[in-house]
């Protein structure tokens, strides 16, 4: 009976969620995710483009692909200035990395290459293959200032 309360609740919950206002809805695809968005009230419009927005100038900051990225110059070698975004993002990350005794790895991209997860040419690649990605990843993230 317990379950049935709690089902029940959740069902009018998810239909009152807007407070009896039609949702507005959009989908984006940014950062190698689709993302729903919705957005209820009388600034639902407004809301989804800013939201809109700040996704899709996130994705040009972090893209490690695109060569207009703090990213893709990180890992170019270069030195960029690091907006405080990205800056955010590298520290936090390392926060994650250190708090899961390294499971979290932000540097895995090399890895993620060979096995086509970003181009969908998926493949199994050979052990040498994996041993010398292997030699690229781990490493600490360390932010200045």
């Amino acid at each position: 009976m317990k379950r049935l309360n709690i089902l029940l609740l959740a069902a009018v919950l998810a239909l009152t969620g807007c407070g009896g206002e039609a949702a507005r809805t959009d989908t984006v695809f940014a950062m190698d995710t689709v993302m729903d968005l919705t957005a209820c009230g009388g600034g639902a419009e407004a809301a989804l483009e800013a939201a809109k927005t700040e996704i899709y100038r996130l994705d040009a900051l972090f893209d490690r692909r695109s060569e207009g990225s703090e990213i893709f110059a990180l890992n170019a070698g270069e030195s960029p200035e690091l907006s405080p975004d990205v800056a955010a993002l590298l520290k936090k990350g390392e926060e994650v990395r250190a708090l899961t005794g390294g499971a979290f790895d932000m540097t895995v991209a090399p890895i993620m290459d060979l096995w086509g997860f970003y181009g969908g040419a998926y493949r199994v690649p050979a052990a040498d293959e994996i041993a010398y990605a292997l030699e690229t990843v781990g490493g600490r993230v360390t932010i200045d200032g």
